[in-house]
C-alpha cells in the first residue's frame, strides 16, 4: 500500500496519508480493525518512499501513540529504509536506542543489516563492524548482500578486512564471484579496470623511451572515486 500511495509525489503522498490517519483516529471506535501497526508502517512507508524521510520520522513518533498502537520491529525497518537511501546514521541511531530503550524491542536481522550498511556508508565506518559482530553473537548470519557491500567498501580504502569478509563468506558457504575476490585483490577496481589499465601500459611500456617511474606519475594523476560512493540500497 504504501508503494502506491507514494506513486503519486511527495506532496500528494502527503495529504494522501494525512487524510487516511484522520479518518482512522476519527472513526477508530467503528473501525478497530484497522488501527494496527501494519496500517500505520505502511503510511510512514509511504512518506519514506516519497523522499519526505524528516516528516515520516515525526509522524512515526506521534501517530502510534496517538491511537496506542504498539510499534513493531518492522514499524522501524522502513524507517531505516529511508535512513539507509538518505545516509542518515544520525537518525538511523536515533531509532534504534528507541526501539531497544523505550519500545523494549530485539533488533531483527533485517535492522541489523540496515545499520551496518547505513555505517557503511560514512566516511569512517567502523561502527558497521560493531554491528556485525552484534549480529552474529546473535546467532544471525548476515547475508550475501552484506558481506559483500562489506568487501567492496573495504577494498576501496584498502582495509585488509576485505580478506576476512570474503574469508567468512566462504566459511558460510557463500558463493564467492571472481569479479568480488579480483575487487578486493586490486583493491577497489573492478576487472573490467584493471584490463583497460594494463592494456594501457602495455602500449606505455612498448613506446620508445618510455619508463616504470613514468608510467607510475601517470598512475597517480587518476581520477579516484570516493571510498563510500557506493549503491547500499536493498
Amino acid at each position: 500500500m504504501g508503494q502506491i500511495i507514494a506513486s503519486h509525489g511527495a506532496e500528494k503522498t502527503e495529504a494522501i496519508v494525512d487524510s487516511i490517519f484522520n479518518y482512522i483516529l476519527k472513526n477508530k471506535s467503528t473501525i478497530p480493525f484497522a488501527i494496527d501497526s501494519v496500517t500505520l508502517d505502511a503510511l510512514v512507508s509511504a512518506v519514506v518512499m516519497s523522499g519526505k524521510l524528516s516528516l515520516a520520522d515525526n509522524l512515526f513518533k506521534q501517530w502510534y501513540s496517538q491511537l496506542s498502537v504498539k510499534r513493531t520491529p518492522e514499524s522501524y525497518d522502513s524507517l531505516l529504509r529511508g535512513c539507509l537511501i538518505a545516509k542518515n546514521k544520525t537518525l538511523a541511531e536515533t531509532l534504534l536506542t528507541m526501539l531497544i530503550d523505550t519500545d523494549k524491542l530485539k533488533p531483527t536481522k533485517s535492522i541489523y543489516e540496515r545499520m551496518i550498511l547505513i555505517s557503511l556508508s560514512q566516511f569512517n565506518y567502523e561502527d558497521a563492524f560493531v554491528y556485525l559482530e552484534a549480529m552474529k553473537a546473535q546467532a544471525m548470519v548476515p547475508s550475501w548482500k552484506t558481506y559483500s557491500t562489506l568487501v567492496r567498501r573495504c577494498a576501496r580504502v584498502r582495509d585488509p578486512r576485505a580478506r576476512v569478509a570474503l574469508k567468512e563468506m566462504e566459511d558460510m558457504g557463500y558463493h564467492v564471484t571472481e569479479a568480488l575476490k579480483s575487487f578486493a585483490d586490486s583493491h577497489g577496481r573492478s576487472a573490467r579496470y584493471n584490463n583497460q589499465h594494463k592494456n594501457a601500459v602495455g602500449d606505455v611500456s612498448g613506446s620508445v623511451g618510455s619508463s616504470s617511474n613514468e608510467q607510475g606519475k601517470k598512475g597517480n594523476k587518476e581520477k579516484k572515486t570516493p571510498a563510500f560512493d557506493i549503491d547500499f540500497t536493498v
